[in-house]
């Protein structure tokens, strides 16, 4: 079972599609994902995507397959339809009898290259008190090849928020392949904030294909003393077949009126794969993650204990002007297997009294001169101490900004008395950048172009863009709307926020 390293990973990025004649190129025919669902009482499932085919890519030959399966795996529902318009999507709740607890599967298929096997697709989980929404996830392997260059990925899923209290549960989701299990264990490492680990094998019992689980972090004997009270993380094996597994993981609030989700990574501890900084330009950022501050909203940037071996320093950089302020924010060393978890909000706004106006970044420097080649980290996007916990990346300098151009694209789930923001960091990896570059933002809804706004944005700058100021006014078609944001400049980090009437927060990168 073999990895790709970082250094395969940003060669395929900037790759260029239906490069057939390239032998060392595998274009890509079916891009599919595959979600766990559930309608009940004050839950639904929504998907929804752009059609970035046709506005990205000039590809109008696709076509969407939609399969709904039961907990056990049989389909109930299954719909066809080219892809044509802008934006589409659907609610589990119309396809099924209720209550219902299984998978939507969609299959895009196309004459021409997709490059990308996983598609731009969001899955949204609405409850009482909003929405959480996460992309893609996992996805069934196209073939034995693919499953041969993927599936090194799968063991030890990890890098994401564990809770277990009095206020709110964990949960974890998987759903399985085409061939079916008949003893299916589900191995998890609960790490608690002070690193000691409690290691459990779950009994999963039959899995047949396509069957779909979710496993509460409450099944775990002791889990809820372990942690005591605190967050903590966990590595993960889902004994499926077939299937990509980065999980879809989360939690609930114990009156369940609201529930968070993102997806999970994989525990790269055990790499050696790292980026070599001498070899790199000096005076340039090596390992950066940009932060633009959401007013009313608290972040907290959490570093889990899973990366290629190394020592981090620390630092919070913070733009004003021609001023760059440093706080140090202390050393973490991914051989101590204790969560690191960085209160950067809140100590922005203390020292700034613009904070909120203000691009923030947090540097990850090394003594030793190599960087880890991955590097996800946790956003947890609060208010009132419960929201999203956004698996993210930090930007390393050999794959930031290596393309020719910006192309972001992201969904806004609209909502009475609900505040979408599109927030955008603006970063140069070199530091002595200078100057200002144009971006074009468009909102779309199922017809078309709803908005378009040019807009500029000084290097080391952060840009909050109030989605219902931009459509105030203006009909809408659906609930959903996508925005794109276009610029002849890459350097760019765009995320969404989506704060709903009851205070409840979802978030996001954007694709």
């Amino acid at each position: 079972m073999t990895q790709r390293t970082y250094g395969d990973v940003v060669a395929f990025e900037v790759s260029r599609r239906e490069a057939y004649s390239d032998l060392s190129y595998v274009p890509v025919f079916r891009a599919s994902a595959i979600f766990y669902a559930r309608v009940e009482d004050g839950f639904d499932t929504e998907l929804t995507f752009l059609n970035y085919w046709s506005i990205k890519n000039g590809n109008d030959d696709v076509s969407l397959l939609l399969s709904v399966r039961d907990a056990e795996g049989s389909t109930v529902r299954r719909l066809f339809a080219p892809v044509r318009g802008f934006v589409d999507g659907v609610r589990v709740s119309e396809l099924v009898e209720t209550p219902f607890e299984g998978s939507i599967e969609a299959e895009l298929h196309s004459s021409r290259d997709l490059k990308y096997a996983m598609p731009a697709i969001v899955v949204g989980y609405h409850t009482r008190d909003g929405v959480s929404f996460v992309h893609s996830n996992q996805r069934v392997f196209n073939d034995l090849a693919d499953q041969a260059r993927n599936i090194g990925f799968n063991p030890g899923q990890t890098g994401f928020d564990v809770r277990v209290d009095g206020e709110a549960v964990s949960y974890l989701t998987f759903v399985n392949g085409p061939l079916p299990v008949e003893r299916a264990e589900l191995v998890v490492d609960v790490v608690n904030a002070s690193g000691a680990g409690m290691a459990t094998t779950l009994d999963l019992g039959s899995l047949p294909a396509y069957a779909t689980r979710l496993v509460s972090f409450d099944a775990i004997r002791g889990a809820a003393e372990h942690l005591d009270g605190q967050p903590g993380f966990a590595r993960v094996d889902a004994g499926t077949t077939g299937v990509f597994n980065r999980l879809a993981v989360g939690t609930t609030a114990r009156d369940r009126d609201r529930t968070t989700v993102t997806h999970s990574f994989y525990d790269c501890s055990n790499l050696n794969d790292y980026v070599e900084a001498a070899e790199l330009p000096p005076d340039d950022y090596h390992a950066f993650l940009p932060l633009a501050l959401v007013p009313g909203v608290d972040l907290e940037v959490v570093l889990y204990p899973i990366y290629s071996p190394v020592t981090f320093r620390l630092q919070l950089l913070t733009f004003d002007g021609d001023r760059t302020v440093e706080t140090p924010l202390g050393d973490f060393d991914t051989r101590d297997r204790r969560p690191m978890r960085l209160p950067i909000a809140r100590a922005a706004r203390a020292a700034h009294p613009k904070a909120d106006d203000l691009l923030h970044c947090v540097v990850l420097e090394t003594d030793d001169g190599r960087v880890p080649a991955r590097v996800t980290v946790g956003l947890n996007y609060e208010v009132d101490g419960f929201g999203s916990n956004v698996n993210d990346s930090v930007a390393l300098h050999t794959g930031y900004g290596v393309r020719d151009r910006l192309f972001a694209w992201g969904p806004v789930f609209l909502g009475d008395g609900a505040r979408n923001v599109i927030s955008i960091a603006h970063l140069e990896k070199r530091k002595v950048a200078d100057g200002v570059s144009s971006l074009t933002l468009r909102l779309y809804d199922r017809g078309g172009v709803v908005a378009e706004r040019e807009l500029a944005m000084a290097n080391r700058s952060a840009l909050n863009l109030e989605v219902e100021e931009l459509v105030a006014g203006i009909e809408v078609e659906g609930r959903v709307l996508w925005y794109t944001l276009e610029s002849s400049n890459p350097s760019f980090t765009v995320r969404q926020v989506h704060v709903s009437a009851r205070g409840f927060v979802g978030a996001d990168h954007s694709f």
